[in-house]
């Protein structure tokens, strides 16, 4: 009872699509349901969709701008 009041405790801070996630990552990946573990979980997302969200969208327009790597390689021995 103490454990699904703590894991409440933690859900109250973040937002319910956020602890959705991690519900079901917890329930079908962890065998004990400790709310530190919960909280890991959950702070894991976030940091996932703080990577998403700084990746640039490049449009087909621009891409045509963009040089194959072996471009920059100086091969002037």
């Amino acid at each position: 009872m103490r454990r699904a009041q703590g894991i409440i405790s933690v859900a109250k801070n973040y937002s319910s699509k956020v602890v959705e996630e991690a519900a079901l990552i917890c329930i079908n990946e962890l065998t004990s349901y400790h709310p530190r573990d919960f909280k890991n979980v959950i702070l894991k997302l976030l940091s996932q969709e703080d990577e998403t969200s700084l990746q640039l969208v490049i449009s087909d327009n621009t891409l045509q701008f963009v040089r194959p790597i072996n471009y920059f390689i100086n091969n002037n021995e």
